[in-house]
């Protein structure tokens, strides 16, 4: 598989994100949402510029800035991983970039419980036979 084009790169994140093409350029602050969209509808004349990828990181700071240059990796940065990315950048933490952070590390906590309690039923299931 190829690289791919920023075109493609920009639709991963907003889908990745939730977000529609207008809401999306509406949080990047653009005056005009075209700026986005001349990227998406793959016109030659446009890419995804280094102050586009600022402004994505800046307003989605969980979004892996090497995945906006290359296209390879996850999109979605770990809490570890954003930190690091928005100290690199000097972006400043602000109370939603903390709850993001908090819900993220929520999210796997729940998944290790689920796991727990899922092999503690197996065990269980093994000792008392099944039902």
């Amino acid at each position: 598989m190829g690289k791919l084009r920023d075109s493609e790169i920009l639709l991963a994140v907003i889908n990745t994100l939730n977000e529609t093409k207008y809401s999306f350029a509406k949080k990047l602050d653009y005056k005009s949402v075209q700026s986005v969209y001349h990227v998406i509808d793959n016109d030659e004349s446009y890419n995804l510029t280094e102050g586009m990828k600022k402004r994505i990181i800046t307003a989605f700071p969980n979004v892996s800035y090497n995945f906006l240059c290359s296209g390879d990796g996850d999109i979605i940065l770990d809490a570890d991983a954003m930190r690091n990315q928005m100290n690199f950048f000097n972006i400043p933490i602000n109370e939603e970039i903390e709850f993001r952070e908090f819900v993220m590390s929520v999210s796997k906590k729940q998944d290790k419980i689920i796991e727990l309690l899922t092999k503690n039923n197996r065990l269980l299931e093994k000792a008392f036979g099944e039902k």
